[in-house]
């Protein structure tokens, strides 16, 4: 919620045009369709045209690809997750790279992903974050698709955190309210 204030506050005093493009990848996604939603003063200002591009974005009532409910998820995220992250960040790039979920690959995503396993310092900040999305997810429904004048999210092929299925449906259920809404579906990508 924080990281949408200051995604607004940068949108109303450090763009310079009316044109305006903001992008989420990603928990970054849900970032930007609630900064909208926190201040449509801002994102649907008139005079001001802003483009959110959302990128295999957490949207309104999507899900993750594998759901852990309960007391499993719980032991998964609070004692597995913490030791995967350690082993992940000693990690080397060539063992990274072999992955099933860096196929396909390049160096921007490889470094992303490498610095991911170092970040944050702090692994309680991680499973906030986690239960957040799921949260987040849940509670916001699809009129946050209305909070820009263009939205454009854009698909991977495979996603191997994210559900493709209910991001789709989510995002059709968005472009009924909000006819500018595309939906970009790639190939060989993940």
């Amino acid at each position: 919620q924080y990281d949408c204030f200051h995604l607004a506050k940068i949108i109303k005093d450090y763009a310079s045009h009316d044109k305006r493009c903001v992008h989420g990848h990603s928990r970054g996604g849900a970032v930007v369709l609630d900064a909208g939603r926190q201040f449509p003063e801002i994102t649907r200002a008139d005079g001001r045209y802003i483009t959110a591009i959302l990128e295999a974005p957490v949207v309104p009532k999507g899900t993750a690809v594998a759901p852990h409910p309960g007391k499993v998820g719980q032991v998964i995220t609070n004692y597995v997750m913490p030791i995967v992250f350690s082993l992940y960040a000693k990690i080397s790039r060539e063992k990274l790279e072999k992955m099933l979920m860096m196929k396909p690959t390049n160096d921007l995503k490889t470094n992303i992903v490498m610095k991911n396993f170092k970040s944050p310092k702090h692994y309680w900040v991680y499973l906030v974050n986690v239960a957040n999305i799921a949260e987040w997810q849940a509670e916001q429904d699809h009129s946050l698709y209305e909070t820009y004048h263009q939205v454009v999210l854009i698909q991977g092929e495979r996603d191997d955190v994210l559900q493709n299925e209910s991001m789709e449906a989510s995002a059709l259920v968005g472009q009924s309210l909000n006819k500018t809404l595309r939906i970009i579906k790639t190939t060989g990508t993940n």
